[in-house]
């Protein structure tokens, strides 16, 4: 996926007007404390139980390789604490790119990105699809920005049509073209497909 000698480049898009810098509102903040209204059941819950220092809506960073995107990573809310380089994300969606095509879908409840090494971390209901049809579900999945791998040491369920493969810690592509599960558990494996035995997928 990395191409050698290529430069990388991030695009943080942060809508100027859904931003909100806790700092530059503070004032405001007490005034609506002190005279506050019902809230509305639509409004979004908090991120993280820290300190907030900024609240951006509309969440979206970019990564490319020689003009290309690697991948592009949404958030309906990122929040980041004060004296944190993480950002707490609500309602993920993280798009991988192969040669600049699109080659699989991540999907999570919420999650966090460290703005510095880009490494992600996907919490609650996971889910990981590829244009292949390949599934991946769990409750954690980490995205490793350096090595390009998606792990974890979580429960882990992988489907490839009728072959199914379930465990505990798990290293594979975005693409799930190479699943390496450390601990298999129980799986379901077709006749058909016994020799697609073992800890990897073919």
């Amino acid at each position: 996926m990395t191409l050698l000698g290529a430069r990388r480049s991030f695009l943080v898009q942060r809508p100027g007007p859904m931003t909100t810098s806790f700092r530059s509102v503070l004032p405001l903040l007490v005034i609506a404390l002190v005279s506050c209204s019902p809230v509305s059941d639509d409004a979004p819950s908090p991120v993280s139980d820290g300190v907030p220092e900024q609240v951006t809506y509309n969440y979206k960073m970019t990564q490319t390789n020689a003009g290309m995107p690697e991948w592009v990573l949404w958030g309906a809310v990122a929040q980041r604490n004060s004296g944190e380089t993480v950002l707490h994300l609500t309602e993920v969606r993280m798009v991988f790119y192969e040669n600049g095509v699109q080659s699989a879908e991540l999907t999570s409840q919420t999650g966090e990105i460290d703005e510095k090494t880009r490494h992600t971390v996907a919490r609650g209901d996971v889910h990981v699809v590829t244009e292949e049809g390949k599934e991946l579900k769990s409750q954690v999945l980490r995205w490793d920005n350096d090595r390009e791998l998606i792990h974890t040491v979580e429960y882990v369920h992988y489907q490839d049509g009728d072959w199914i493969l379930t465990g505990w810690g798990l290293e594979t592509d975005p693409q799930l073209s190479n699943v390496v599960i450390k601990e298999r558990g129980s799986g379901e494996i077709p006749r058909d497909s016994r020799q697609k035995q073992g800890d990897s997928a073919p």
